[in-house]
């Protein structure tokens, strides 16, 4: 169990501070229509992540040998954690954010950008994928609340902070944070690939 929790919520602090589609959304419905609405953008997940995570599971629970599937996400997952680890630790500030789709709401356009976003279909069915196969339904559900909640507490934060403390998005404090979290992910990363190299040559 403790090994999902800490797992979670690296990737959850990863993917709230990585400078992504979704934190994008949060900056500009903030500058724009005030902290609530950003607070909204960042509650998405729940509506997207949720259903995205049992699509995952029930696929991997209709697969009975699970050795080459393990082997699969493990080498497509590491790869991809690799590449957000890299993002990670060459990034020096947030994007300036383009304008989203002005005639839907704040929940509304991050719940649409976050179903047309390809990262958490990628998160769950590589990065997670491992996870959901060997744990049990209170371990997955563990990693799944953790992971929503520290993703959403830095998406909240990122838009208190955008609207009262706006220099923290480009300081030496979010430098700092987000070279440590590349770092850990790529530990992830090199820790997937080594595990499939494993299986491959059990």
């Amino acid at each position: 169990m403790i090994a999902y929790i800490t797992a979670a919520l690296i990737f959850g602090a990863s993917g709230g501070l990585s400078p992504g589609p979704l934190s994008v959304i949060v900056i500009h419905e903030t500058l724009t229509r005030g902290f609530r609405a950003g607070v909204l953008v960042a509650l998405s997940p729940l509506f997207t992540d949720v259903p995205i995570m049992c699509a995952a599971v029930m696929l991997f629970s209709r697969l009975q040998d699970t050795t080459w599937l393990q082997i699969g996400l493990g080498v497509i997952g590491g790869l991809y954690l690799l590449r957000l680890g890299y993002k990670s630790l060459i990034v020096t500030r947030v994007p300036m954010p383009k304008a989203p789709d002005v005639r839907l709401g704040p929940l509304l356009t991050g719940i649409k950008m976050n179903f047309l976003n390809p990262n958490p279909y990628l998160f769950w069915f590589t990065v997670a994928g491992p996870y959901l196969i060997s744990g049990t339904l209170s371990t997955n559900l563990a990693f799944l609340a953790t992971f929503l909640s520290v993703l959403i507490s830095i998406k909240v934060s990122i838009a208190y902070g955008v609207s009262r403390f706006r220099s923290f998005l480009h300081g030496r404090t979010y430098d700092l944070i987000m070279k440590a979290l590349a770092l850990c992910l790529l530990g992830y990363g090199a820790a997937f690939l080594f595990k499939s190299c494993r299986l491959i040559l059990r």
